[in-house]
């Protein structure tokens, strides 16, 4: 096992094109460390550099205590897992998963020992022999990752491997990729675009936008408290409502805090008056509402996302109800502890003072 350290990384492509903006990232020994952004924040690049797959423009890489900056792939200790699962079709799981074992002069007798035991940590042990043709997409990717086990890297790279397999094998996929992880006790990295997945997956994400980290922490810690308007509309599903205020500066909720006036079944605790009239006054101090009409409805089976038009702009709320109908008019309500505020730049607000300010005035440009 080993600790991951981003110092001062730059990486620029064609000397024009910024892809990695100072990267100062401690990934630590053990964790399960999820890269995850939008397309183009540098994060699949992140991964390939600490694979010694590209090299930095500026700044060092270390793995553990060792400065691996300059070194070649190889020489890292550490395994890659790809997208496209990278295994060779015309070879049995078994001649795929001891490849580089063979090239590595590793004797016969402990390469079958290796081979059978990553086998039966992956489930593959019924397809010792078959070709990767008979299997299917997520017996496939078990071949690769069995093929990384094999090597016992410090690190394990993990690039969208989950990517081209359909939403039931995903789901089961990153149930076992955690329970292989707390069997392994090993550093994981891995990279994806599914927020979800970052929330499901890690104990740690890693937020980036444009080359830059956003925020960094825990799941929930992320979720309950973004540190800006970006993390707080990338995490979550969906992401929190967020809005100009009047006078500069931004609030937003999260959909299950937000309920619709009167009803009682948003989970939220609004309990509001569902009066129409003007929208900061129609549900007294304790929270704020506004009229709108019911724009969208998804049936998430226990749950009901809606979308209101409202004079904020859309609000996406969700509740256990699917009382509402398409084009009822509706009044959404939330209660004034459940707004969170952002500044002009769109960073927290954290101070209480300020909150308390901010809380207490007009909401909406």
């Amino acid at each position: 096992m080993a600790s991951i350290e981003f110092r001062g990384v730059v990486k620029v492509y064609d000397k024009k094109n910024l892809v990695i903006d100072d990267l100062n990232l401690l990934i630590e020994d053990g964790s399960f460390t999820v890269l995850v952004g939008p397309s183009g924040c540098g994060k699949t690049t992140a991964l390939r550099i600490i694979a010694g797959l590209e090299e930095v423009t500026k700044g060092s890489v270390l793995i553990g205590d060792e400065d691996v900056t300059k070194k070649e792939p190889g020489d890292r200790d550490v395994a890659m897992v790809f997208q496209n699962y990278a295994i060779y079709p015309h070879m049995t799981v078994k001649e795929n998963i001891e490849f580089g074992l063979v090239n590595a002069k590793v004797p016969k007798a402990e390469r079958e020992v290796v081979v059978a035991a990553v086998l039966k940590q992956v489930g593959l042990e019924r397809h010792v022999d078959e070709k990767p043709s008979k299997l299917s997409g997520g017996q496939r990717q078990r071949v690769a990752l069995a093929r990384a086990i094999s090597k016992k890297p410090r690190v394990f790279l993990m690039d969208e491997p989950l990517s081209n397999l359909d939403a039931k094998l995903r789901n089961q996929m990153r149930r076992e990729l955690v329970e292989l992880h707390n069997k392994l006790k090993t550093t994981f990295v891995f990279v994806t675009h599914d927020q979800i997945e970052a929330m499901t997956m890690g104990d740690c994400i890693v937020i980036m936008c444009d080359g830059r980290i956003r925020q960094k922490g825990a799941p929930q810690r992320v979720y309950n408290d973004p540190d800006n308007v970006f993390v707080a509309r990338f995490i979550g599903d969906p992401g929190m409502n967020v809005y100009p205020m009047e006078g500069g500066g931004f609030f937003g909720f999260r959909p299950r805090k937000v309920g619709f006036a009167g009803s009682g079944d948003n989970g939220a605790g609004v309990d509001a008056s569902g009066d129409d009239g003007p929208a900061d006054n129609a549900s007294g101090d304790d929270a704020v509402s506004w009229p709108g009409r019911v724009a969208a409805k998804e049936i998430l089976g226990s749950e009901v996302l809606y979308c209101v038009k409202t004079k904020l702009g859309d609000v996406m709320l969700k509740t256990s109800s699917a009382g509402r109908g398409m084009d009822d008019l509706a009044t959404v309500s939330v209660p004034r502890k459940n707004l969170v505020f952002f500044d002009q730049n769109e960073d927290r607000v954290r101070d209480e003072n300020e909150i308390r300010r901010l809380a207490g005035g007009r909401l909406g440009a």
